[in-house]
């Protein structure tokens, strides 16, 4: 079954919303995109060195992993693309040594398609790499063989990871340049006219509730799921359960909106701007704090239509249930029930290790965990099938994580 690789786009910066960063969600199988013109078999090696077919190829196998302006490269594929730029550069100084015009380039060696783009990418690179190391008769050529085919071999690595990620229906939620409202409708269709494996989620001015309402509004009518906002609405200190941002709220539980709760750039807490724990402690506690006062706000299960999303493994919420349950009956007349706030969220898979990963799905259920990867960030999951694969889990309840889910989050 051919699975489609599905990536869902925030737009704007989010520095009005707060967001910094991005998440994942998965998808299912779809039909492919429609086919690129097929490209003629190349001629044999005699009517040109073997290293300008290899870089008719590289060249070739790179279009595949460059994705169209504004969307973020996934993580392996960017490796990928500086190992070919590297291979091209040596295959370059080998065509202007042997005295060889570089615009000189015989077709390449694959029938392009862009249905399976990373198999066919991977197909090409292993074909340059068989160009590269045939004998030249120029020895300085030949002299670059070993360095260039390291370049290539690297390449083929991270698009094998590549390969082996979309094998599950990934989909990345990545963060684009900012972008005016009034032109979400127009990029949307542009963008989904290009990929159809798209599924756009709006931002929105949170500071302003009534505009924000206006604007999540608008989003739906233009064909989006819902929208990410950031933990701190309002800039350091701010507050999701502001009194002001209610018809926000009333809107999304209204339009039954996904909200993607995601962490700030800035957390609020200056002790973690060392030791990286800006990533690893501050994106964890400025979310927990965030989610905790929704939950005793009432709000998670007042507009409880709303599908909302804590990420990063719900943050620590899991962890630290039992806390919240206790501080919940001391004054149980003015908060809100933590237990049933858990129950009616839905969180993501990044955690990075399987057994916090099977204690989430304890204490929430599987059925509300989609896998996530935070890709391309370093401090996220670059092989996030694995910690599914990894963890105990029914098939049911991997089938569920592995796009069961989002399908029906998102409606496809």
């Amino acid at each position: 079954m051919t699975q489609r690789l599905l990536v869902v786009l925030m737009f704007g910066s989010l520095v009005g919303a707060g967001c910094a960063g991005s998440a994942t969600v998965t998808a299912g199988p779809a039909a492919p995109p429609p086919a690129q013109p097929v490209v003629a078999t190349a001629p044999p090696p005699a009517a040109h060195p073997a290293y300008l077919h290899a870089l008719s190829d590289l060249r070739a196998a790179r279009a595949f992993l460059q994705r169209p302006a504004g969307i973020v490269i996934k993580w392996d594929e960017n490796i990928a693309i500086r190992e070919i730029d590297a291979a091209i550069r040596e295959i370059k100084q080998a065509s202007i040594d042997d005295g060889k015009p570089l615009e000189d380039h015989p077709p390449v060696d694959v029938a392009l398609a862009w249905g399976g783009r990373l198999h066919k990418a991977l197909e090409l690179v292993e074909t340059a790499r068989r160009d590269v190391n045939e004998e030249e008769d120029n020895a300085f050529a030949n002299g670059l063989k070993n360095r260039a085919i390291g370049h290539i071999d690297l390449a083929a690595r991270d698009i094998e990871q590549g390969v082996a990620d979309a094998g599950a229906p990934v989909a990345v939620v990545v963060a684009a340049q900012p972008m005016p409202p009034s032109k979400h409708p127009a990029y949307l269709k542009a963008l989904t006219d290009r990929e159809p494996r798209l599924i756009p989620l709006a931002t929105v001015p949170l500071q302003d509730g009534a505009r924000a309402a206006e604007v999540l509004r608008e989003a739906h009518a233009a064909g989006f799921k819902g929208a990410m906002i950031g933990t701190q609405p309002k800039g350091k200190g701010g507050v999701l359960d502001d009194p002001s941002l209610i018809p926000f709220w009333e809107a999304a539980n209204e339009l039954g909106s996904i909200i993607f709760i995601h962490p700030v750039f800035e957390s609020g807490d200056d002790r973690v701007h060392d030791y990286g724990m800006a990533n690893a402690v501050g994106r964890i506690t400025d979310t927990l704090i965030a989610m905790s006062r929704l939950i005793y706000a009432g709000h998670v299960t007042r507009y409880a239509r709303a599908k909302i999303v804590a990420g990063i493994g719900g943050a620590a919420l899991p962890y630290v249930i039992g806390r919240l349950r206790r501080n919940y009956s001391l004054d149980k007349d003015k908060l809100g029930d933590p237990d049933a706030a858990l129950a009616a969220m839905y969180y993501d898979t990044i955690v990075q290790d399987p057994r916090a990963l099977r204690y989430l799905a304890d204490i929430v259920g599987a059925q509300r965990i989609m896998m996530g990867s935070d890709m391309p960030f370093p401090i996220g999951d670059l092989a996030p099938t694995k910690i599914v694969a990894e963890t105990s889990f029914s098939e049911a309840e991997r089938a569920a994580i592995n796009g069961g889910l989002a399908r029906q989050l998102f409606g496809l």
